[in-house]
């Protein structure tokens, strides 16, 4: 595999990771028994696109390690692929939520108050903890709250421009090291945000995925043709662990609960096989409709991902509203709406708009 490889197998993966968010709000908003409660295993996706995430920066930057020069670039990269989009939806999710409290009396957004903090946290993407009990810390669209992560990541490996190539897996090293002592509860967690956000062993979902980027750039010569048959084994150990975790922690009781708490490990080395499998099976090759069609999903996921929670809350009030009140036809008409939607909303909003902004700030080739 070479950098100049197209990756349509991992886009395809980006798909699936932002479909079953939206599958699991939808089944967790709507009513919690569709389909015997399938797809509330479907936050799972959060997971899957942290390891793409290590992936897919390490993958794309690897080759400007040690380079200082490519530190500019790489942070603008970075805030234009994020920000933008992110408050640019949020104002219109924002508008949606004060014209349903105008029209109907009924507003989407009820766990956290519209004041400043509300603003500021949910514009910065400032981390919050959905790990407490407080719903007053989930920003206005909540599934944002992952994308403190991302950034916290990012910045990480901003590390690696500056140190000596040979010594660019020392801030990982050291963050590797901070994430132990919080598990260990040597830091503070709780009320500290940002201090909990920099010590979630989540965070380690990150140092998978780059992790198979390195492997999987730097193999051995010999593997050869062994390699497809090598990742076509990983790929099925992958989904075969994700299926049994998917299940125990959906149908197992009470005492699987524990799954979720520690997903890194159990739903996050499932993903990194995945991932690790799909790659490694890469054709270069956009193959029939079907897969051209879940690659374009992939390239739309960042959208599918941002702009799909407050228009199923949005949904489960108005169609109630007008006079449709079965869950699983509620289920459909989210499902077949908001996946289409959101796909538009990539192709002339998302794609357009970042594309504008990447040709006006950072140089070409940079």
């Amino acid at each position: 595999m070479s950098t100049t490889t197209p990756l349509y197998n991992l886009q395809i993966c980006r798909a699936l990771a932002a479909i079953m968010v939206l599958l699991a709000h939808a089944t967790h908003i709507l009513d919690k028994l569709i389909l015997k409660g399938l797809w509330l295993g479907g936050w799972c996706g959060v997971d899957f696109f942290f390891v793409l995430s290590g992936f897919i920066i390490y993958y794309t930057n690897f080759r400007y390690l040690g380079d200082s020069t490519q530190l500019l670039p790489y942070f603008k990269k970075r805030l234009i692929r994020i920000f933008p989009i992110h408050w640019l939806y949020l104002i219109v999710l924002l508008l949606g939520h004060f014209a349903l409290q105008a029209v109907l009396h009924r507003p989407a957004i009820t766990w956290i108050p519209l004041d400043a903090w509300g603003y500021f946290v949910s514009f910065s993407l400032y981390p919050t903890s959905l790990a407490t009990t407080v719903d007053e810390l989930m920003p206005f669209n909540p599934v944002s709250y992952t994308l403190a992560y991302e950034l916290l990541f990012y910045a990480v490996f901003a590390f690696a421009f500056l140190l000596p190539r040979r010594y660019f897996v020392l801030p990982f090293l050291i963050w590797l090291g901070l994430v132990g002592l919080g598990a260990a509860g040597v830091l503070p967690s709780g009320d500290f945000y940002f201090l909990s956000h920099l010590c979630a062993t989540r965070n380690i979902e990150f140092f998978y995925g780059a992790a198979i980027a390195f492997a999987l750039l730097h193999r051995p010569a010999w593997l050869g043709e062994r390699m497809r048959l090598l990742s076509a084994a990983i790929l099925g150990l992958g989904l075969l662990l994700l299926g049994a975790v998917w299940y125990l922690w959906l149908y197992g009781g009470a005492e699987y609960k524990f799954l979720k708490v520690h997903s890194f490990f159990f739903y996050g080395l499932p993903f990194a096989l995945i991932v690790w499998g799909v790659v490694g099976l890469e054709n270069g090759e956009r193959g029939g409709w079907l897969k051209r069609t879940f690659v374009y999903l992939g390239d739309a996921s960042y959208s599918i991902y941002l702009f799909h929670y407050l228009p199923i809350v949005a949904l489960n009030i108005l169609l109630p509203a007008m006079g449709i009140e079965r869950s699983i036809i509620k289920f459909a008409i989210v499902v077949s709406l908001l996946i289409p939607l959101t796909a538009l909303l990539y192709r002339y909003v998302e794609k357009p708009l970042t594309a504008a902004l990447m040709r006006r700030f950072v140089k070409k080739g940079g």
